[in-house]
Order: structure tokens, then C-alpha cells, then sequence
């Protein structure tokens, strides 16, 4: 098994699955509930690298948090070598549980299979979606009055997992837009205990999986599409020392797509490689 290698970042990890689950089309009928708050999100300015399937780089990531008043805010955008580009931004309260409060997507370019701009707002109840299967077609604007539930989570699943105890499931719900809002129960479940590899550092990471519930999804691809695709699953391995930090996420950010690696990113000097350390 190879070991992780993350490096010391404290920085939240925004969740990418509201892109994963914008097409997915059953309702979540499971009862879930609001997340508590075991540690509190601060400013945070991080780096991250998305990877292939071959371990390949396609894409880079930058997640800047600002705090203001009682308000976290937390933008994360990753550009793609194609010129694809994913940029997603999330405003959360947390007085003692985490409340999603204001949601912005937007996706574009060859890397996604079709281009999106999502936004919806729990103080005014509104919410707009703008899509476009292609750069030649005509885009589709879907708009309207959206209730959001208290454990309505896009954009925050790795908020989340950083806040569960390690040996702890837990059921939250993602609102979906197909272009309508729907809402699908998302069980996060831990699933194994894997070293981690920190420097000259042993840790142990817990490895969580995420699975939508979504079986009337996959009765109805099977019938569209003539085939069945693997069943839904993300994982996301959270170094619970402490602090928790995100060390890894592995899965598709578009429903069928290919599955890819975002792992954190250290920076490194420009210069020359001769460079020595200033004494």
C-alpha cells in the first residue's frame, strides 16, 4: 500500500460534491440532521493539485477563507490544464451547528460535460441555476423560491468530516439541481484506519466514504444508457491527530465522469535549483 503524503495544512477542505450531485434526480427521504461544531473555521489560505487517474496533473486548486461578523466565507477554484475551470464558494454560519447560508457554482469547459452557474441564498429563499450543454447551445436559465433545510450542505462535506468523530456515520443532505432543487441524503460512513505518511512522520488517517442514495439514479441510466455505471462513491481521508486535516479526496466530479485525486499542495521556490537556504 503506498502511504499519503499531505502536507501541514490547517486549512478547510471544501467538498467538491456539489458538482458530483447537480444531476442526480431522487429526492432525500432519509432524515438527517445539522452538524455540530467541534472546531470553529478560521481564515485559512491553502493549495491543492488534481490528479488522473495515472497520477498525472491536470489541474490546480486555491481555497482562500475570510471570517466576517458571524460569517465564514470560503472560495475554492480550481484550474484545469484545458482551460476548464471550477469555482465554487460557500457562506456558513456556525453557532453551534454549521448552516449553510449562500452557494455559488460555477463550471465551464471541456473537463465537465456541461456548463453551470448555481446560485441560491437562504436569507431571500431564491435560487437560479444557468446551463449550457455546449459552447454552440443556447443556455437554459431555471430560477425560483428554494426553502433550504438547516442540514443543506453543498460545498461543506469536507467542513463536515473534519468536525465528525473518527469512528462516527453520520446522514446530512445536498440540494441537487436538475434544473430543479432536489434534495439527496448523503451517508458518510468511516471506513478503514490507513497510515499516513507525514514527513518523517507515522500518522493514521481515517478513510470515509460518501454515498448518495441514489438507486432510482441508477434504474434510470441503466435504461437510458443500456448499462449500469459502478456504484456512487467518493472518499475523502481526514488525519484526526488533534486537529483534524484533509490528507486526500479520490472520485468524479460529474456524475460517469473519470475518477480523480485532489491532495494538498506545498509551495516551492522559483528560483534556481542550485539555490541554497539564506543563513
Amino acid at each position: 500500500m503506498h502511504h499519503l503524503r499531505p502536507r501541514p495544512w490547517r486549512a478547510s477542505f471544501l467538498a467538491v460534491l456539489a458538482a458530483i450531485l447537480t444531476v442526480l434526480l431522487v429526492p432525500a427521504w432519509a432524515a438527517a440532521k445539522a452538524v455540530s461544531v467541534s472546531f470553529a473555521e478560521g481564515a485559512a489560505h491553502g493549495y491543492l493539485v488534481v490528479q488522473d487517474g495515472n497520477g498525472e496533473s491536470i489541474g490546480h486548486g486555491e481555497v482562500l477563507q475570510t471570517v466576517r461578523r458571524n460569517l465564514v466565507e470560503s472560495r475554492l477554484v480550481f484550474r484545469f490544464k484545458d482551460g476548464s475551470r471550477f469555482d465554487e464558494k460557500t457562506t456558513f454560519s456556525q453557532r453551534r451547528v454549521f448552516k449553510l447560508q449562500k452557494y455559488r457554482l460555477i463550471q465551464r469547459g471541456p473537463s465537465f460535460p456541461e456548463e453551470l452557474d448555481i446560485r441560491m441564498d437562504r436569507k431571500s429563499g431564491r435560487y437560479r441555476v444557468r446551463s449550457r450543454a455546449g459552447p454552440d447551445q443556447s443556455a437554459v436559465v431555471t430560477a425560483g423560491r428554494l426553502d433550504m433545510p438547516s442540514d443543506a450542505y453543498n460545498g461543506l462535506i469536507g467542513t463536515l468530516l473534519r468536525n465528525l468523530p473518527s469512528g462516527k456515520s453520520a446522514t446530512v443532505r445536498i440540494v441537487a439541481f436538475t434544473p430543479e432543487p432536489n434534495l439527496i441524503a448523503l451517508d458518510l460512513r468511516p471506513e478503514a484506519k490507513e497510515p499516513v505518511q507525514v514527513g518523517d512522520l507515522l500518522k493514521t488517517a481515517t478513510r470515509w466514504v460518501l454515498e448518495p442514495r441514489i438507486n432510482g439514479v441508477v434504474h434510470f441510466f441503466g435504461k437510458v444508457l443500456g448499462q449500469l455505471p459502478d456504484k456512487f462513491r467518493y472518499r475523502f481521508w481526514i488525519i484526526h491527530d488533534g486537529i483534524p486535516a484533509f490528507a486526500r479526496f479520490e472520485g468524479p466530479l460529474h456524475l460517469m465522469g473519470p475518477v480523480w485525486r485532489i491532495e494538498v499542495l506545498s509551495p516551492s521556490m522559483a528560483g534556481s535549483p542550485t539555490d541554497k537556504p539564506h543563513s
